[in-house]
C-alpha cells in the first residue's frame, strides 16, 4: 500500500512539472496523443498564455479532450463558447452603434464601418457594404471616405471598373484636402483610365498632392519632370521634388535626387552628396539605391573599396527586385 502511494506522489508530481511549463510543452504533449495536454493547450489559446488569444484554436483543442473524456476539457470549451457568444454580440452592438451614429450625420462612424467592411479584418469583407457607409461619409464630407470609395470603383471591387465614379470621389476627396485623392486624380488623367490622356491636368493634381505633403504625389511631378511627360524634361524641378518626397520619407526620391548628383543633371556632380543619398534610400528600402550603394562599394566612388560591403548591398538591391543588383551579386560570386 505504501508503494503505490508513492507511486501517486511520484506521478502527480510529474504531470505537475509539465503542466506547469511552457506552451511548446502544452503542443507537444498533445501532439503525442495526451489530452490532458491538448486541455491545457486549448486553455492557453483561451486565455492567450504564451500565445495570442484565438477562440478557434481554443475550441478546436479543448473538444480533442473533452470528447476523450477530460471531463475540466469540457467546461472549459462549454466558457469559451459563451465567451465568443459575447463577443459576437458585442461586436454586433458595436456595428449597430456605428450604424446608429452614421446615419445621425457621425462621418467618422461611417468610415470605420466602411473600413470595417473594406478590410474584413473583424467581418466578413463586403465591399458593397463598405460603399454603402463609405458613400455616406462621402456624402458628410469625409476625405478618407470618399477616397475609398474611389478606390473601389478604380479597382473594380463591385464587379467592373468605374473610372467615372473613381475620378467623381477621388476628385471630391483631393477638393476635402487629401493629398492621396490628388495623386489617384493625376494618375487617373495621366494612365488615360476612362478619360483622354491629359498632362496638364495630370501635373495640376499632383502639384496639388505634393503641397499637401504627400511623398507619392511629389514622386509623381518630379517623375513628370525627368521624363518630360506634357513638358520640357527640367531636371532643376525633378531635383526640387525629389528633394521634398525624399525629406517626407521617400525610398524612391533619395534614391532619384542621389543619380541627380551622381550624373550632374540640374545640381553641381558630387559623388559625395550622391553616397549619402543612395545610402538613405537603400535604408528605405529603394532598390536601386541598394545596388547604386553597391557600386560605390565596388568601384571605391568617394569611398574606399570594399567587395564585401558592395556583394552586401548588390544581394539587397537584388532581393528588393533590382535585377543590376542580381547581375553584379552573381559575378562578384563566380
Amino acid at each position: 500500500m505504501r508503494k503505490f502511494y508513492v507511486a501517486v506522489l511520484v506521478l502527480f508530481g510529474l504531470s505537475a512539472q509539465l503542466y506547469g511549463s511552457s506552451f511548446d510543452d502544452y503542443r507537444r504533449s498533445c501532439a503525442e496523443g495526451d489530452m490532458q495536454g491538448c486541455y491545457h493547450l486549448g486553455v492557453a489559446y483561451a486565455k492567450g498564455n504564451e500565445v495570442r488569444k484565438n477562440l478557434e484554436n481554443a475550441k478546436r483543442f479543448l473538444s480533442f479532450s473533452c470528447d476523450e473524456g477530460v471531463a475540466n476539457a469540457c467546461s472549459a470549451l462549454k466558457a469559451v463558447v459563451e465567451e465568443e457568444k459575447t463577443t459576437v454580440s458585442n461586436k454586433n452592438e458595436e456595428k449597430r452603434s456605428f450604424d446608429s451614429d452614421c446615419l445621425s450625420g457621425n462621418s467618422s462612424s461611417c468610415f470605420n464601418l466602411g473600413y470595417t467592411y473594406f478590410s474584413g479584418k473583424e467581418v466578413e469583407q463586403d465591399y458593397k457594404l463598405a460603399a454603402k457607409y463609405y458613400k455616406v461619409g462621402c456624402d458628410q464630407n469625409h476625405a478618407m471616405s470618399c477616397f475609398d470609395l474611389g478606390l473601389i470603383y478604380k479597382k473594380g471591387q463591385l464587379g467592373t471598373r468605374n473610372y467615372r465614379k473613381a475620378l467623381e470621389f477621388e476628385r471630391k476627396a483631393c477638393d476635402l484636402g487629401n493629398g492621396d485623392g490628388c495623386r489617384s486624380v493625376g494618375l487617373i488623367y495621366q494612365k488615360k483610365q476612362g478619360v483622354r490622356r491629359n498632362y496638364a491636368k495630370a501635373r495640376e493634381y499632383f502639384k496639388k498632392s505634393c503641397k499637401m505633403n504627400n511623398a507619392g504625389g511629389c514622386e509623381n511631378l518630379y517623375d513628370v519632370y525627368a521624363k518630360g511627360l506634357g513638358v520640357k524634361r527640367n531636371y532643376t524641378k525633378t531635383k526640387k521634388y525629389a528633394q521634398k518626397a525624399c525629406n517626407l520619407g521617400s525610398a524612391n526620391g533619395c534614391g532619384t535626387l542621389g543619380a541627380l548628383y551622381y550624373n550632374g543633371w540640374g545640381v553641381k556632380k558630387n559623388y559625395s552628396e550622391a553616397l549619402k543619398l543612395f545610402a538613405k534610400g537603400c535604408e528605405l528600402n529603394s532598390a536601386e539605391s541598394c545596388t547604386n550603394l553597391g557600386a560605390y562599394y565596388h568601384d571605391g566612388h568617394a569611398i574606399r573599396r570594399n567587395n564585401k560591403m558592395a556583394k552586401k548591398y548588390f544581394k539587397k538591391g537584388c532581393s528588393l527586385g533590382d535585377k543590376r543588383g542580381c547581375k553584379w551579386y552573381r559575378k562578384m560570386h563566380r
